[in-house]
């Protein structure tokens, strides 16, 4: 997805996503904006990665869990990790 894109994306939904649930909206766009090429160029990575393996993805958290509680954990490397709390 292009900045372009990314920024059409917001536009297009800004006002439903200040009436809906965080998860419904803001997430997918949170996504989209670690995702895109033209920004992090992230992939979506798996839990059970061993953490000395995770480099260049993120976690998304769908449902709380005990002691996680940042919505995404981005990964740029094992010793950079970035809990990332998405709200509008």
């Amino acid at each position: 997805m292009t900045i372009k894109d990314i920024k059409n994306k917001w536009n297009k939904e800004k006002d439903y996503y200040k009436t809906q649930e965080v998860g419904s909206g803001v997430h997918s766009f949170v996504r989209a904006l670690l995702e895109s090429e033209s920004l992090l160029s992230l992939k979506a990575g798996s839990l059970s990665t061993k953490l000395e393996l995770r480099k260049k993805e993120y976690i998304h958290e769908n449902k709380a869990k005990e002691r996680r509680k940042a919505d995404f954990v981005i990964y740029i490397n094992s010793d950079i990790v970035i809990p990332l709390e998405a709200e509008f």
